[in-house]
């Protein structure tokens, strides 16, 4: 059995935020905005909680606009952290699991809460820990991607690694072999218009350092944790009584 059993990746974990959870609503009331991978997405699930606010101080077109915009971009998490999940699994691209330990291991050891044992602090560490875990996927199949498809390579201030091409055309593979199916063409048209949209990370990388960032796993530049002095290790400690 593997270290951990449910593969998560930055894009589907910031999806997993930014969408709203609309499950108990009664399933007559919702509009069916997309089939992914056999599993609807609902038109409330994409829509900003603000959405009742916006409309009534937008003008009508003005509304819409914003509206389609905004559902696009929870899509466009929503559905490339599914999709992207779906094919490192399917190419066998996560990391093992010795690699999952020495990740974990070295990441914790830096955290200042590695030593805390109340509970707000292992509670840190143990988000710290899924996020590093999503990060490593993502620079893996970004990687990949990016070997098989070239293009532009972004970063996100949360950690995700996005090779855009890549990313895109495997889309695309998952829409025509009916495995993401949209229910409206409006929606349609604004996803596939942000899939192109640079915004969807916040620094994209140089050519020139597109090749040296894929060269190491960003945790294995990280320099190892500071040792601590001998009079730290110490602190605390018992004095040996006098002979």
């Amino acid at each position: 059995m593997r270290v951990f059993t449910i593969l998560c990746s930055v894009p589907l974990l910031l999806a997993l935020i930014g969408v709203l959870n609309a499950e108990d609503q009664p399933a007559a009331k919702r509009e069916l905005a997309v089939t992914l991978l056999e599993k609807p997405i609902y038109l409330d699930q994409i829509t900003p909680s603000e959405a009742a606010t916006k409309e009534k101080e937008l003008s009508k077109p003005d509304y819409e606009r914003w509206l389609r915009a905004c559902r696009a971009n929870f899509l466009l998490m929503n559905v490339s952290g599914r999709v992207m999940k779906d094919y490192t699994v399917r190419e066998k691209l996560s990391p093992s699991d010795e690699e999952i330990i020495a990740l974990v291991k070295k990441a914790s050891e830096r955290s200042p809460d590695y030593e805390a044992t109340d509970k707000e602090a292992q509670r840190r560490l143990a988000i710290q820990r899924v996020w590093l875990w999503g990060a490593s996927c993502d620079w893996r199949t970004a990687k990949a991607l990016h070997a098989k498809y070239g293009g532009r390579v972004g970063i996100s201030s949360f950690g995700a690694c996005t090779a855009f091409e890549g990313r895109n055309a495997v889309l695309k593979e998952y829409a025509k072999r009916g495995d993401l199916k949209f229910h409206d063409a409006d929606l349609e048209r604004a996803f596939w218009e942000k899939t192109r949209d640079e915004k969807f990370s916040d620094v994209i990388l140089q050519p020139d350092r597109v090749a040296q960032h894929f060269a190491i796993p960003p945790w294995e530049r990280w320099p190892d944790p500071p040792v601590k002095p001998d009079s730290e290790k110490t602190k605390g400690e018992p004095k040996p009584s006098p002979q």
